[in-house]
């Protein structure tokens, strides 16, 4: 009878819940400031009860999500609160929802070596925040949301994704880089529309200019995050989509593509031929040095080729900066319309810096949490990769936790796809490719999640239970067939 009493009461009180919850977001609105505050309130606890529910449904909502969360911050009314964007918080308290929901179920997987150093540089990351140099524990906080919480994303993998679910991401990843493409083409053609240009006025940073034109950035905060995003529904089109529907697959990845050139980043084209040098590689089952050789062979071959037409797509250049910015600086990567040096001092000065803080400045120092919560710009210390920010942020023990991850995921992944050799394996080689040195960069927030979430997979994949499992089900063979590729 009493525990008839308790189950009634529970309606009551969600009830009760509700009723609090509405009356807070009606008074958060009224405020004006507020509109954000109650829309993120609103999102994290309906993604919280997804997480609950349904853990796999909540990785694709926050994709979407998270590809649009761009376009929302600039539609959306409401003046920005003195610390920043509270829909920027949304992703990150999802992550975290979701790492608490996944622990249970990843206590009945085996631990691995890249188990174990995921968790050893969370944990070296949550330390830092106590470190000074940064600018206080408040920095720290706050790029705790920036680098170390997309990291989470690895226990979501490990529990949630198996063959489908994640076959599943990367076809919905896919489709929403088409309109992702189609906005930025339309950017780049016709100009930004109201909300688009309010938001460039307000909050426009330098590295969006180009000779006096401005980069495409589609629905996403960054415009990296936008060439980024493209960059992995394009690996999505041609490993999942391409077959079903050979004509509309071409004519979209060739959308995606345009639509890459034109965003003028070419960070994204070097590291995608990276990846199609680790699938091919991974395909004819070579070594992962022989992996390594193809990839250099591409790059270094890719400039003479292009440099080779270049003069043909003179008349090309000339109606668009973008387009010029592109290839001459894939062309010619050392001269002076080329920011690979300018990178690549970034870089150095950022490794280097090992031997001035040998404990690193503090998890906030190379984001934009280093001038938003109390710290300054002179402890600001952003390099735009991933070995140079782990140095500045967590010193020498971060560059080589970063260092040893990055091989020891790399090989499991590619050891993974030679093995297998189907859609799913070539597509997580060839994402991880194409994010290299972006995985803890900070501000990408659409894609700094998912090589974690493709990490998670491969670890799970890796062990040797599963394999086992796989092997006596024939899952791999019976659900990966029609997407084998030919000569197999």
């Amino acid at each position: 009878m009493q525990a008839v009493e308790s189950r009634s009461s529970v309606p009551l009180i969600i009830v009760g819940l509700l009723a609090v919850l509405t009356l807070a977001v009606g008074k958060l609105v009224d405020s004006g400031q507020g509109v954000r505050v109650a829309l993120a309130v609103v999102l994290v606890i309906v993604f919280a009860g997804l997480a609950f529910l349904s853990p796999k449904h909540l990785i694709l909502t926050m994709a979407v999500w998270l590809a649009s969360l761009g376009l929302v911050r600039r539609v959306v009314g409401g003046s920005l609160l003195e610390a920043g964007d509270p829909l920027l918080v949304v992703g990150p308290a999802s992550l975290i929802i979701l790492a608490i929901v996944a622990a249970g179920k990843n206590t009945r997987l085996p631990k691995t070596s890249l188990t174990y150093l995921v968790l050893l540089l969370q944990i070296v990351a949550f330390l830092s925040i106590f470190n000074p140099l940064q600018g206080g524990v408040m920095v720290g906080l706050a790029g705790l949301l920036f680098i170390p919480i997309p990291t989470l994303a690895f226990w979501a993998g490990r529990a949630f994704c198996n063959d489908k679910s994640l076959t599943q991401v990367f076809k919905l990843l896919g489709l929403l880089a088409v309109p992702a493409a189609i906005y930025g083409l339309y950017q780049s053609f016709y100009g930004f529309p109201e909300w688009d240009a309010r938001w460039l006025a307000n909050f426009g940073y330098v590295s969006l200019n180009v000779n006096g034109v401005t980069r495409p950035f589609a629905s996403f905060s960054s415009a990296t995050d936008y060439n980024t995003f493209l960059g992995l529904g394009l690996v999505a089109w041609v490993m999942f989509l391409l077959r079903r529907r050979p004509i509309i697959g071409v004519l979209t990845s060739l959308t995606i593509f345009l639509a890459l050139v034109y965003g003028s980043q070419r960070l994204i084209i070097v590291t995608g031929l990276g990846g199609v040098a680790l699938v091919l590689a991974a395909r004819r089952r070579w070594p992962m040095g022989g992996a390594l050789l193809l990839g250099l062979v591409l790059l270094v071959t890719s400039p003479f080729l292009l440099s080779y037409f270049e003069p043909k797509l003179d008349s090309f250049q000339a109606q668009s900066p973008l387009l010029e910015h592109q290839i001459q600086g894939l062309s010619d990567p050392f001269g002076q319309n080329s920011t690979l040096r300018q990178r690549t001092e970034m870089v150095t000065a950022g490794v280097s810096s090992v031997a001035e803080n040998p404990l690193g400045m503090g998890i906030g120092a190379p984001t934009i949490a280093a001038t938003r919560f109390g710290g300054s710009s002179a402890t600001l210390r952003s390099t735009d990769a991933d070995p140079s920010n782990m140095a500045v942020a967590l010193g020498i023990p971060g560059l080589v936790l970063y260092l040893t991850l990055s091989f020891v995921a790399f090989r499991k992944a590619y050891n993974l796809a030679a093995e297998r050799r189907d859609a799913l394996s070539y597509a997580v080689l060839a994402a991880l490719g194409v994010t290299v040195t972006q995985w803890l960069t900070g501000g990408q927030y659409a894609v700094a999640w998912i090589p974690w979430l493709l990490l998670g997979w491969v670890d799970k994949q890796a062990s040797p239970s599963v394999k086992r499992a796989v092997s006596r089900s024939g899952a791999t063979r019976t659900v990966h067939s029609p997407s084998r590729p030919s000569g197999r």
